[in-house]
């Protein structure tokens, strides 16, 4: 995928790849100046495996790796400390520690600008209590909150109407459509999600009934 930022001066290349090992995709966002004596600039989403593909990309394009962004903590991300090792990177996350490693904090509304790229940091619990999304332009890196077709697992009742309740007021009303690139699964779009997602309808169809002590969604 490539974009082009309004000035015209700036293409990102956005590559995806599926972590065959933890079954994970993880995304980098990697600069391409018309200019190309400008240096070029990456940061990477919820890194799995590390593979020689991921790192072939980075080094055969030249990026500085500038940031690691998470946006939830689970046991798939062990890609993260092969990275640590390599390069002198800042992760971004909602907890302050990742796999031992300090992170830099961010919060529900924060606009992380790294190098040149800018994201809106939304705050969507629920699967877990520190998932996010990450808009960068018209995408929106969802983790395990929204996927073609589903929403995040959650543990019981509460977590299910915490994270539909983010989802519908902060990812659902936002205008236009969006780019959906999750942490499992194809790319999908907002417009798709929006008729066609099975657990958000499952959700509102569920969520008046009487429930067990333990249920969830």
């Amino acid at each position: 995928m490539n974009l082009l930022n309004e000035d015209k001066t700036l293409q990102v290349n956005v590559y995806g790849h599926c972590c065959s090992n933890t079954f994970n995709n993880c995304y980098i966002l990697g600069t391409d100046f018309k200019d190309r004596a400008a240096p070029h600039e990456a940061v990477i989403i919820d890194p799995g495996y590390l593979d020689e593909s991921i790192l072939k990309f980075i080094e055969d394009n030249e990026y500085s790796l500038l940031g690691v962004l998470v946006t939830h903590d689970h046991t798939k991300l062990q890609g993260i400390k092969s990275l640590k090792r390599i390069y002198n990177t800042e992760i971004f996350a909602v907890n302050q520690n990742i796999y031992g490693y300090k992170t830099v904090m961010i919060r529900d509304k924060d606009f992380l600008d790294i190098g040149p790229f800018r994201f809106e940091v939304m705050t969507v619990p629920g699967h877990t209590p520190d998932s996010v999304v990450f808009r960068f332009g018209h995408i929106l890196f969802t983790g395990d909150v929204l996927s073609a077709g589903l929403v995040g697992y959650t543990s019981s009742a509460y977590s299910a109407a915490t994270q539909m309740n983010a989802l519908q007021s902060k990812i659902f009303s936002l205008f236009g459509d969006f780019t959906i690139l999750p942490c499992h699964g194809p790319p999908s779009s907002l417009e798709a999600e929006r008729y066609f997602n099975i657990g958000f309808r499952r959700y509102n169809q569920n969520k008046n009934r009487p429930r067990r002590l333990f249920d969830s969604f």
